[in-house]
């Protein structure tokens, strides 16, 4: 891929402060909206699936093929394209048909499940389509613009990986976890999100900062719905309104999508998170408790495998979330069908099974927990936002990591959570959310070594945890209205009034309609404005982040495009390579192992005096020296400090604070000032 000119693709002009309209940033969105959902349904319909089960499950299936391509063709040295993911669908989908044709000449594909009934499917699309618009409301209010960038530890990591992924054609899962270190082969990342942003910017122009903000909405307000969608329809049927409620009220939690945006920002985490009521709708088709099963057991477990790989290259923590859930509707089945084994006399056999289950599961959790990996994430600490108390206080009212309580919602939830307790067949969604709460209390309220041995896969984070709520939040809400709605039907109906007017035929829908408008009306449309300003306390437009931008527009001309720049990846230096084009020797602020890297990071002002540091800048070709000062609570390297007047350095351009030096003790003959004409 040519690389582009200093005024599009990646080198646009970007200041952070709204130079980008959203109708120019539209076929970015677009794009986003046809990698993530709309290539993928064409395998599910070949796969026997229809209507909202066929658009409930497609988003599964581009990270899955496209993250599964990435990794076969990075070591057959082909460059990632939206070509090769495109080619990669077809032939996937082809598969798909042909062994759907196999199956169904076998005789084992009869039992394909009945197409939902038109309302049913009119009163899905209609839900979804509703939460659109309030998502895309939410976006465009929350972020003012589509170009803001997000300037934190995670995103700065994340714009690298992409500026990598563009630069080296390798979009591959296992090497992306190497991300600034030259030396190192290999190192595992999950990939999906960013290969799909990288086709967004590879198909359309789009800017990287444009792409990956408007791929990451459409995951909030697109594949978020569908995938709710999907588990609604597996929980209550082919009932309408249920399917109509679902989408939109599970983007009225601040906590996910919208919480995401800013904690972080966890992009990667966003999209495998999106996808877990997907797999949880399978399981509950693997487990015999979808109700009128939209998918049937079969394909369900022709879908585990792409479940699987969606989740785990989108982000493993996801698929760690899915593990947990799946366990309620697991042991619920597993419990019921123990407890007629017991009642039919065969107690001693129930009492084995559930042991054995339990050994099983506890062997393979002591197992995983044992790695070196979760070893490791087992000691990360984050502070407890509060005691464990306020921690239970958040969970009940959604009030998550300090956030304002959702009180309205929170109380349909209780009505919710009791009308599924007494449907029996639902209580596992009871417990579930119950069990997701008690493990964000132990991160947001406690923190013991005995609760990050049970966190550690999620690293602790109380967000995280935060964001699975909604998974199940959203299908109490939904109980939470019906159970009203019936209440206030069934109050009317024992007046005489009601009677005398003949309202039967109106009750019922009349009943839900009153009952969604108060909740509107306590909410403020669900809680846009108070999303919309989640979403406002991180992207908004920066005046220090403007000036840095200038400063790295002016000295893009001045670095040859091959030469590398010095910089501390505690400032904003990073920026330099994944949106102006230039290489920088740490492009995230977690550095690197490399001992060069670091070696240049604590000797670069030795560059007079230590012989040892040309020989190493020439190596890395380090040319170059950035400086930005950083608050001295951040890390500093004593390599990476300005020399101000020392010998070796030659000042090319200054603001008055943000220099660029060129090292020309080790280049003495000069380096080019003027970029080559391309890679």
């Amino acid at each position: 891929m040519a690389a582009p000119s200093p005024s599009e693709g990646r080198g646009f002009a970007v200041t952070g402060l709204a130079s980008v309209s959203w109708m120019a940033a539209a076929p970015a969105a677009l794009a986003a909206a046809v990698t993530l959902v709309l290539v993928g349904a064409p395998a599910c319909y070949a796969l026997g699936l229809r209507g909202i089960a066929a658009w409930g499950t497609a988003p599964l299936v581009p990270p899955a093929v496209i993250a599964t391509t990435a990794v076969v063709t990075a070591p057959l040295n082909v460059r990632w394209s939206p070509s090769v993911a495109a080619a990669a669908l077809v032939a996937f989908t082809i598969l798909v048909l042909l062994g759907s044709r196999v199956w169904a000449w076998t005789g084992r594909g009869s039992d394909r499940p009945m197409s939902d009934p038109a309302r049913t499917r009119l009163a899905a699309g209609i839900g979804v389509l509703v939460a659109v618009v309030i998502g895309s409301v939410v976006l465009v209010r929350g972020f003012g613009a589509p170009d803001l960038v997000s300037w934190t530890w995670d995103t700065t990591f994340h714009y690298s990986a992409l500026a990598q992924i563009l630069d080296s054609g390798d979009g591959s899962s296992l090497s992306l976890g190497a991300l600034g270190d030259p030396r190192a082969k290999s190192g595992f990342y999950p990939a999906a999100w960013f290969d799909i942003t990288s086709i967004v910017i590879m198909s359309t122009g789009a800017p990287l900062h444009v792409a990956a903000n408007a791929t990451t909405g459409t995951i909030a307000v697109l594949v978020w719905p569908l995938s709710c969608l999907f588990l609604a329809r597996q929980v209550f049927g082919r009932a309408p309104v249920p399917l109509l409620l679902t989408s939109g009220l599970a983007l009225a939690f601040g906590s996910f999508p919208w919480g995401l945006f800013y904690w972080g920002a966890l992009w990667p985490y966003s999209l495998g998170q999106a996808m877990v009521p997907i797999g949880l709708g399978l399981v509950l088709s693997l487990t015999g408790l979808a109700v009128s099963d939209s998918v049937g057991r079969g394909r369900a477990a022709v879908l585990l495998p792409v479940l699987l790989l969606a989740l785990g290259l989108a982000h493993t923590g996801a698929l760690f979330g899915l593990a947990v859930l799946s366990v309620f509707p697991a042991g619920w089945v597993l419990a019921e069908w123990a407890r007629r084994t017991h009642r039919a006399g065969r107690t001693v056999r129930a009492a084995l099974s559930l042991l054995g289950v339990l050994v099983a599961v506890s062997a393979a959790f002591v197992a995983v927990s044992s790695t070196a990996t979760v070893r490791d994430m087992a000691e990360t600490n984050w502070p407890v936002s509060g005691t464990a108390s306020a921690a239970v206080g958040e969970f009940l009212l959604n009030g998550t990591n300090g956030a304002r309580a959702l009180w309205a919602l929170s109380a349909v939830i209780v009505v919710g959570a009791v009308s599924a307790w007494r449907a029996r067949s639902a209580r596992w969604i009871v417990t579930a959310h119950l069990g997701i709460g008690l493990l964000y209390v132990m991160t947001a309220g406690v923190q013991s070594p005995t609760t990050k041995s049970l966190t550690a896969f999620w690293f602790n984070d109380s967000h995280r945890f935060a964001a699975m709520l909604p998974t199940t939040g959203a299908l109490l809400a939904t109980f939470g209205i019906i159970a009203l709605a019936t209440s206030l039907q069934e109050w009317a109906e024992r007046r005489s009034w009601f009677r005398e007017f003949r309202l039967h035929r109106l009750a019922t829908i009349g009943s839900v309609v009153l009952v969604v408008l108060v909740l509107l009306g306590l909410t403020k449309g669900l809680y846009q404005g108070r999303n919309a300003l989640l979403l406002r306390n991180l992207h908004r437009p920066s005046v220090e982040l403007a000036v840095k931008f200038d400063f790295y527009q002016r000295i893009t001309h001045r670095i040859p495009e091959d030469a590398v720049v010095a910089n501390n990846p505690e400032d904003a230096s990073p920026f330099l390579w994944s949106l102006f084009h230039r290489q920088v020797l740490f492009p995230h602020i977690n550095g690197s192992g490399n001992p060069n890297q670091r070696f240049l990071a604590d000797h670069l002002h030795e560059v007079t005096t230590n012989p040892r540091v040309c020989q190493v800048a020439r190596e890395v070709n380090v040319r170059f020296l950035l400086i930005d000062p950083v608050p001295t609570t951040r890390r500093i390297y004593p390599g990476l400090e300005d020399p101000v007047r020392a010998p070796g350095f030659e000042l090319v351009e200054s603001n008055g604070v943000m220099k660029l030096y060129k090292i020309s003790a080790c280049y003495p003959n000069g380096a080019p000032t003027s970029p080559h004409a391309g890679r």
